[in-house]
């Protein structure tokens, strides 16, 4: 099984790197864990604060983004186009998102997924 977790993200420059930390961390026990970031147009240092990030090489993170800011929406339809690839939607995945700091519900989702 494959957890992929879509971060939609916007001027998250303080926040992001906690976000991904937390949930790189998160124990889901054998499931496989993908995270995928939408950046929807921040105008802060997100993007900056995510290049700088010690995971930002790390092959469970992707990275899309926008070019201007669309709304959280955008951002998530952003992701779920990343994900459904057409040659990856027999993979039987379970997709969620999370905002801010959210990560705790990933933890008990995946706990509870177990």
């Amino acid at each position: 099984m494959k957890l992929s977790v879509i971060v939609p993200v916007y001027n998250e420059e303080q926040t992001i790197g906690e976000i991904v930390t937390r949930i790189l961390a998160a124990d889901v026990g054998d499931i496989e864990k993908e995270i995928i970031i939408a950046n929807d147009g921040s105008s802060d240092g997100t993007l900056r604060a995510i290049d700088a990030s010690a995971w930002r090489g790390d092959l469970r993170v992707q990275v899309h983004q926008n070019s201007t800011n669309l709304g959280k929406g955008a951002a998530i339809r952003l992701g779920l186009r990343r994900e459904y690839h057409p040659r990856r939607v027999d993979e039987g995945k379970n997709i969620r998102w999370v905002d801010g700091l959210d990560a705790l519900y990933l933890l008990i989702t995946c706990r509870l997924m177990r």
